[in-house]
């Protein structure tokens, strides 16, 4: 029972509510209900572990089921998975979020996007910006074809929250209460199919972008 998500879901109740009889044992040894108390256990145990192997078979599942990214980008994904396995959920968030910054990182450096400085140094490779310039540039790029942007702004928006809450699951001393732990698997996986959807668009092949130096505020 010290699996937290399984002793909150459905295949665990009856257990909880069946495991506590001891105490009535001599009461209920004196009739028959005895027998009925440890076949309604036995079976609360089942379920139980019933339960247990559906977790453990989502667990296996969870963000890397779909997930369509080159080998060298799936690593951090992958691990990720087995920390919230663990119960381990802010930092597998934290690691999930690493894991999509290493896919822009890798579409910015695939695609040569470079950001251009105020003070008129030699551009610089996007690739290298920290992960708050990174998300800006991908939101300025746009494609040619249609002037649409390369990640709109509910996109970016969401990029830079993970990264928030990703930065403060980074410092628990900086967390306090953060409710944004609860939710932890959702953003996940939508960091996930986030780091596959941008990996397929800035990488398909044919498609170009109005320009690949953009201005750094």
């Amino acid at each position: 029972m010290y699996h937290r998500r399984l002793a909150k879901s459905k295949a665990a109740e009856e257990f909880i509510h069946r495991k506590d009889f001891e105490p009535h044992w001599d009461r209920y040894a004196e009739s028959r209900r005895i027998y009925i108390e440890l076949e309604h256990f036995h079976l609360s145990a089942l379920q139980l572990l019933d339960g247990f192997d559906e977790l453990s078979s989502q667990d296996r599942e969870f963000l890397v089921r779909d997930l369509d990214l080159p080998d060298n980008l799936q690593p951090d994904f992958k691990l990720a998975r087995d920390l919230f396995s663990a119960g381990l959920d802010g930092v597998g968030l934290l690691i999930a979020g690493r894991g999509l910054e290493g896919v822009l990182r890798a579409a910015a450096k695939k695609r040569s996007v470079q950001f251009l400085r105020r003070d008129n140094r030699p551009p610089s490779p996007a690739c290298e910006a920290d992960f708050a310039d990174l998300i800006d540039i991908f939101a300025k790029m746009r494609w040619r074809r249609d002037k649409s942007p390369v990640i709109n702004k509910e996109t970016a928006a969401f990029l830079h929250f993970l990264r928030t809450t990703r930065n403060s699951a980074a410092h628990p001393d900086l967390a306090g209460d953060h409710k944004h732990i609860k939710t932890a698997r959702e953003q996940a996986k939508i960091a996930a199919q986030l780091a596959q959807d941008i990996w397929k668009r800035v990488t398909r092949p044919r498609t170009q972008f109005v320009t690949k130096s953009i201005q750094k505020d």
